[in-house]
């Protein structure tokens, strides 16, 4: 673990009015202050904690670039110099005092900065000391709370036992404490006099958007403790307490602020909501770490960076600091020099023998939210990343990844040697069979676990679990790392795509004398003759008289996502039989009509719709992507998405695209001219803002196949 050698810089911000003012304080710097606009909305999120699971990573990513662009220049660039100055790791205090501010991911900055050696650290305003007591046994206090329902949840009964088995060695002394754990903390810190305090916290809310709340069991009701009361309890053990871990969603913020206010001690929490599993890693991490002798804060940063190295997240470990220089703090030396006798033992008891330290190892699993058919056959792996931390070197040692879906698993076996640090598993070659089972049976709703074993000669030295909502083959989740797979959506060969073009031969028939049977641009490339073939079936599906209509059920919000992103879409022949269509049911089954007939289309998604496009030529489209800058190393989708709004409007105004409005098939007033004059007029007024992309479907017919 890098050590926090360098001098801390110091970064206050402050809000007055509709500003926020910047200052930065740093060794060798002078001190900068700058304003930028208080655009807190777009800074932070409304963490709905009873519902949401897992963040989508693409809301992440906003949260990254809003950071990058209101961060002022000359901060951002004072704060670039002074992280290329440090030899190691480094460590940024934050000061933001007020609970708006103290509410925002402030972890994030690092990532927004490419700060690659920093991390953060958030200070209390005003600073806060206490004297640190030095009588009796120093023990740390392990506290789980029942749930609301009065059972304490499995995740908090196993990272409980993994601690006291962690802990349970000469110097250390437990307290574990199960039942009514907040009615007992005030007195047991009180007779103890710990150098910790770690709270296993299994569900927490916000209460009418004032202030999070944690859900404690008082004989046969709930009662939800607000932070005030929480940091009152812990208060009784000011003067000995020296860290406190809050080891539950949402507890990094305002919560984690006010406990370090009224017990002067380093508090961990998480922003975000977070899983039993990640909660237990960062506890046998930091644990490990402290046992060590590492100071509270590299511990504890320790892991924040192991996360934010393993791609940006919500679910962040936070750290407060009553004041900059707690962060040389340790657990050793709040205790008595005779440290090494153990806990509770008289002096004529024999001492153990020393055992040798095992390696601590800590996983860094990372999956997607969700799964479904069309990710799984078009190689989106249910591993997307898997890092390794070691404390030394580890030879031969085994991982194995485990996919359960509930009928059935499948496992990946993979031998290596593990150096001290973090090691990067190459994952791309994983598959797991069991997930091409659910994909042939057309599985709906369900939970999938992916497990991770880490063990040597027999020896389990780490694993965990992360859950996977695998979704029903027709959901569709509107999402930037979804919109490369929904070509699969496009069905050219569903029987209701067969009955249109058998009818619409007919309707071809009667618009044109030239073009008699649909050929696709044929040999001619006459471009007349593609939109002959196109109006023909606009005509054919606008005479079904169909109506638009939501989607089965409303808009969906998936395991994950914050918000309604998602729909159940209807296939072609749901379409035709039940006569009702949403934009993006009719704009999929017009794109599998164009592809039977040889015609590329293209799914135009903005913000709330989607324009059903096609290009005019093949030859077009080839001259289009060869002048393109793509190749296999990008991003998903980066060979067959259209990015830039400016660069498909270009090829729009030459007709190259044409750009028709889905919706018109469910008026019979719009004809097919007035349909493409629709599409047209909504694509030029669409902002850079409400363009999402351009999806070309038979370009991505190499990658992307239709389950």
């Amino acid at each position: 673990m890098r050590s926090l050698d360098t001098s801390p810089a110091v970064l206050a911000i402050t809000r007055s009015g509709d500003q926020l003012q910047w200052r930065f304080r740093a060794d060798g710097e002078p001190p900068i202050e700058q304003t930028s606009d208080a655009d807190l909305e777009r800074l932070g999120l409304t963490i709905d904690i009873d519902s949401v699971l897992w963040f989508d990573r693409s809301v992440t990513d906003a949260v990254v670039r809003a950071w990058a662009r209101r961060v002022p220049l000359g901060v951002a660039l004072a704060l670039a110099r002074w992280a290329g100055s440090s030899d190691g790791a480094a460590l940024l205090c934050v000061e933001a005092g007020m609970p708006e501010l103290a509410e925002l991911p402030w972890e994030l900055l690092v990532t927004a900065l490419e700060l690659d050696n920093v991390a953060v650290a958030r200070v209390h305003t005003p600073p806060v000391e206490h004297p640190f007591a030095r009588r009796g046994d120093y023990e740390i206090i392990l506290a789980a709370w029942s749930s609301p329902d009065g059972a304490t949840d499995a995740h908090l009964r196993h990272e409980l036992s993994l601690l006291h088995s962690m802990l349970h060695r000469p110097g250390i002394g437990t307290v574990p404490i199960v039942d009514q754990p907040f009615k007992q903390i005030p007195d047991r810190l009180r007779q103890h006099l710990p150098a910790a305090v770690h709270l296993s916290l299994p569900r927490t809310r916000h209460w009418r958007r004032e202030s999070l709340r944690v859900a404690v069991r008082d004989g046969d009701r709930t009662r939800w403790i607000s932070s005030e009361k929480l940091g009152g309890a812990l208060a009784a053990g000011a003067g000995s307490v020296r860290f406190i871990l809050l080891n539950g969603a949402a507890t990094g913020g305002a919560m984690a602020a006010d406990v370090c206010g009224r017990t002067g001690a380093v508090i961990a929490g998480w922003y975000g909501p977070v899983s039993g599993p990640a909660a237990a890693d960062l506890a046998a991490h930091v644990y490990a770490q402290l046992v060590a002798g590492h100071p509270i804060v590299e511990a504890v940063a320790s892991f924040q960076r192991i996360v934010l190295e393993s791609g940006p997240v919500l679910s962040l470990p936070t750290l407060w600091l009553p004041h900059p220089d707690a962060r040389t703090l340790t657990l050793r030396n709040s205790w008595p020099p005779d440290v090494g006798r153990a806990t509770r033992r008289s002096e004529s008891a024999p001492r153990p023998p020393a055992e040798p330290s095992p390696a601590a190892v800590t996983l860094r699993l990372v999956v997607p939210p969700i799964m479904n058919a069309a990710f799984a056959v078009n190689g989106r792996n249910v591993v997307e990343a898997l890092a390794v931390r070691s404390s030394t070197d580890v030879p031969d040692v085994s991982i194995e990844a485990l996919v359960e879906t509930g009928d059935g698993s499948s496992v990946v076996r993979h031998h290596t040697n593990l150096r001290a640090g973090i090691n990067r598993m190459d994952v791309t070659g994983w598959r797991f069979p069991q997930l091409d089972e659910l994909v042939r049976r057309g599985r709906g709703r369900c939970w999938i676990n992916v497990t991770v074993l880490v063990a040597q000669g027999g020896q389990r030295l780490s694993h965990t679990t992360r859950p996977v909502r695998w979704l029903a083959p027709n959901e569709w989740v509107d999402t930037e790392e979804a919109w490369p797979y929904i070509p699969a959506y496009v069905r050219p060969f569903d029987p209701g795509v067969i009955s249109v073009m058998r009818e619409a031969q007919k309707t071809l028939a009667t618009l044109s004398t030239n073009v008699k049977s649909f050929k696709g641009y044929g040999r001619s490339s006459d471009v007349a003759d593609v939109e002959l073939q196109i109006k023909a079936v606009y005509t054919r599906l606008r005479n079904r008289r169909i109506n638009y209509a939501s989607p089965p059920g409303g808009s969906l919000r998936p395991p994950g996502l914050l918000s309604a992103s998602g729909q159940w879409i209807r296939s072609p022949r749901e379409i035709l039989e039940q006569k009702v269509g949403t934009c993006l049911d009719l704009v999929l089954l017009l794109a599998g009509c164009a592809e039977r007939i040889g015609v590329h289309p293209l799914l135009i998604l903005l913000r709330g719709h989607v324009l059903f496009g096609w290009w005019s030529k093949a030859d077009d489209a080839a001259r289009f992507w060869s002048e393109r800058k793509t190749d296999a190393t990008q991003a998903a989708g980066g060979r067959w998405l259209i990015r830039d709004l400016d660069a498909l409007s270009e090829q729009v105004r030459a007709s190259s695209i044409k750009v028709l409005e889905a919706t018109g098939l469910t008026d019979r007033g719009v004809d097919y001219e007035l349909a493409v004059q629709w599409g047209g007029e909504r694509l030029a007024s669409t902002t850079a803002e409400l363009f999402d992309v351009a999806v070309d479907v038979v370009r991505s017919r190499a990658f992307v196949h239709t389950p």
